[in-house]
């Protein structure tokens, strides 16, 4: 019994861990863009400082996108705001979470 409700306990705990909490900004995205929290689509950004995409269009073809991928390659100019953000994969969490970071200056 003692080693069920042990299990138990690290099941729920580990369960937690990969929750998502979403901020209200966060969510107000969601819902504009009716975004669907569960997707697991995701992107990767790299530099290129010839590019002339902006994240905000990033995020609209990420989104709005005709075409919906699960994973998708965007090259932006250098932003020091994405420095912790670039060749690496971003959920759509993050995407989210940078937008409202972004849209907010």
């Amino acid at each position: 019994m003692h080693q069920l409700l042990l299990s138990l306990f690290l099941f729920l705990g580990s369960f937690s861990l990969f929750s998502q909490n979403w901020s209200a900004n966060e969510l107000a995205v969601v819902k504009k863009f009716e975004i669907d929290t569960s997707d697991i689509r995701g992107i990767e950004l790299r530099i290129n400082n010839s590019s002339v995409l902006t994240f905000d269009e990033v995020f609209q073809d990420f989104v709005l996108g005709e075409v919906k991928q699960d994973f998708k390659y965007y090259e932006i100019s250098e932003n020091e705001l994405f420095t912790n953000y670039y060749n690496r994969p971003l959920a759509i969490k993050d995407v989210v979470f940078l937008y409202v970071k972004f849209r907010s200056l």
